[in-house]
């Protein structure tokens, strides 16, 4: 995707110093790789998130908020990642930019855990300035 200039595309992506992705991270990196379908493509949103990790702190992908929380264990054996969200922790400092980075990989809805939601899901009460974001493709 080329055509990207707006907040989270730079010219040189290391204009800012970038962290370290640990391993777990990196695992979750690669299940939504094994995401893709539909309107889904895993591997442009793991390379975006790859490519810009100082715009969010983690990212996994599930059934979240709406039940069938369980439907990755039933399809596992088949080989299935069998998800629809995607839950990104963020700061408010970068929460413009990753939203618009979230918009450019096509889900049906991208938007935030109101503070309240946001602090019970992460068990945090005040979440500070950390922002939670959730991508859903129908």
């Amino acid at each position: 995707m080329d055509e990207r200039n707006g907040y989270f595309h730079h010219d040189d992506p290391e204009h800012e110093p970038q962290r370290e992705i640990s391993r777990v991270q990196r695992i979750h990196l690669e299940l939504i790789r094994l995401a893709s379908f539909n309107d889904f493509h895993g591997d442009q949103v793991a390379h975006d998130l790859e490519t810009y990790p100082q715009l969010w702190k983690a990212a996994m992908m599930g059934n979240f908020g709406h039940g069938g929380e369980l439907l990755v264990l039933r399809d596992m054996e088949r080989g299935l990642n069998n998800v629809d969200t995607l839950m990104v922790l963020t700061t408010e400092e970068h929460a413009p930019a990753m939203e618009e980075m979230a918009w450019t990989w096509r889900a049906d809805e991208v938007g935030w855990l109101p503070e309240e939601e946001a602090g019970e899901a992460l068990g945090l009460s005040p979440v500070g300035d950390l922002r939670l974001l959730r991508c859903w493709w129908g």
